[in-house]
């Protein structure tokens, strides 16, 4: 089964956050870089100064998703949890 690119980012950025924030320690670091194992597939997070974080996607070297903005939304349920 071939998953979209939208479904593998989307598996990807909790992973992502989570192995960022694992990594951060006393480093001031305003910039990560992950990939997979053969390195197909990049994945770059940036820390600007005004604390917004942004991401790109490269896959064989060849953008697939330009730096856009990362957030995260926050939705309650029925009981306004």
């Amino acid at each position: 089964m071939m998953l979209s690119m939208r479904k593998i980012i989307y598996l990807l950025t909790p992973v992502m956050v989570v192995s960022l924030l694992a990594n951060c320690g006393a480093e001031n670091k305003t910039s990560w870089q992950l990939t997979n194992p053969d390195g197909s597939l990049v994945i770059d997070v940036a820390l600007s100064n005004k604390g917004s974080l942004t991401y790109s996607v490269k896959k064989n070297n060849q953008a697939i998703v330009n730096s856009s903005l990362l957030g995260m939304e926050f939705v309650t349920n029925v009981d306004g949890v």
